[in-house]
């Protein structure tokens, strides 16, 4: 899979996840100014998710709740539920599979399909791409768009001036014709550095890039987004209903958040060798604390040094208004067994494991870390 300029690839970005994941039990609800986030009648928390008549009138993901209501006073705020977005999630690569069997999940509403093995089947690109995005329609009544490329990085930027639930084809060796005149900013991938060097260089289109830095675009367009098997963090972050100087609860909820993340990273079999903790204040200052260098897969170990990055995070006497936790800088789950005690580990590893599955079945909150 993902073998580069030889294939064709198909980027498949959900629309509005997780407000169309709750528009599903609530069709009096389509059409209508929609966010899943902080939670109804809270003036804090953040938008999650956003419908495209709520971005109409300019409400957005990350956005405080607050303002999205200011901006539109009509606004419907859900709660989420995310236990319901990664089963649709799940069930969503499913689908697609029955298309291809090339599916490389990216996120929790993003995946991208190499087409290469199935285009005798389908004829064309085009014709796997609407396939694909009818099915997720008519079996799990979830829109998504598609983008199509023989490079996986502009496929993404296909779905992306596709939404809401359209298809868009960058035809073959006609790439660079084709993002001639779109700006910079729209392109995925540029990080805020890349876009600075090109404006300081009076470069705005992506047409320019490509020919005032041929080089670059190559090694861009060839680069692959998924050859990581790993991805950079898993984290998970709070933003608290009221702002509180109780530190106590903000420990509960970092506790909470670390048992969370510990589980999912378990899950995939990873070892996190970095952790961050990050804090929020009222007044929107953020500040945060890391150790690298660690081994990190069980909560007590989790639970524990995020404890102490929150006592160096937590530097001013303010309210709190936000708390996360993230760990990177991932390793294989095996190489524990290289460490000094490897017998200790199976023990614990044996351990979790039966949490972990008791979890399953009864939430995350049935058995909990003090």
């Amino acid at each position: 899979m993902l073998e580069g300029i030889g294939s064709i690839f198909c980027h498949i970005d959900m629309d509005a996840f997780f407000v169309s994941a709750e528009l599903r039990d609530k069709p009096d609800l389509r059409g209508k100014p929609v966010v899943v986030g902080g939670g109804v009648g809270d003036r804090l928390g953040v938008v999650a998710s956003a419908s495209y008549e709520a971005r109409a009138y300019g409400v957005k993901s990350g956005m405080p709740i607050f303002k999205a209501k200011t901006l539109c006073p009509s606004l419907i705020v859900l709660r989420p539920h995310h236990r319901d977005y990664t089963r649709l999630s799940a069930k969503v690569i499913e689908v697609m599979k029955t298309v291809s069997p090339d599916v490389y999940q990216l996120s929790i509403d993003e995946a991208l399909i190499d087409l290469k093995g199935v285009i005798r089947i389908w004829k064309s690109p085009l014709r796997a791409a609407h396939e694909i995005i009818t099915r997720i329609k008519e079996k799990l009544n979830l829109p998504c768009s598609a983008g199509i490329s023989r490079f996986p990085k502009i496929a993404k930027f296909c779905a992306k001036i596709a939404k809401p639930h359209g298809i868009v084809w960058a035809i073959d060796r006609h790439e660079k014709e084709f993002l001639r005149e779109y700006s910079v900013d729209s392109m995925p991938y540029f990080g805020e550095a890349t876009k600075r060097f090109f404006y300081s260089n009076n470069v705005f289109k992506i047409g320019d890039v490509a020919e005032r830095f041929p080089v670059f675009w190559l090694k861009f367009l060839l680069s692959n987004p998924v050859v990581n098997e790993y991805p950079k963090s898993i984290s998970s972050e709070v933003t608290l209903d009221k702002n509180t100087m109780d530190r106590s609860e903000v420990v509960r909820i970092l506790k909470k958040l670390c048992q969370k993340i510990a589980k999912e990273m378990r899950e995939n079999g990873f070892v996190a060798r970095e952790i961050a903790v990050k804090v929020r204040y009222s007044d929107f200052r953020n500040f945060g604390a890391n150790l690298t260098k660690q081994h990190l897969i069980f909560d007590d170990e989790i639970i524990a040094k995020s404890l102490i990055l929150f006592k160096q995070a937590d530097c001013l006497p303010l309210s709190i208004r936000l708390v996360g936790v993230r760990l990177s800088n991932f390793v294989k789950e095996e190489s524990l067994l290289l460490l000094p005690s490897p017998s200790e580990y199976r023990k614990k590893s044996n351990l979790f494991k039966t949490i972990d599955s008791l979890r399953d079945k009864y939430g995350l909150s049935s058995i909990y870390f003090g």
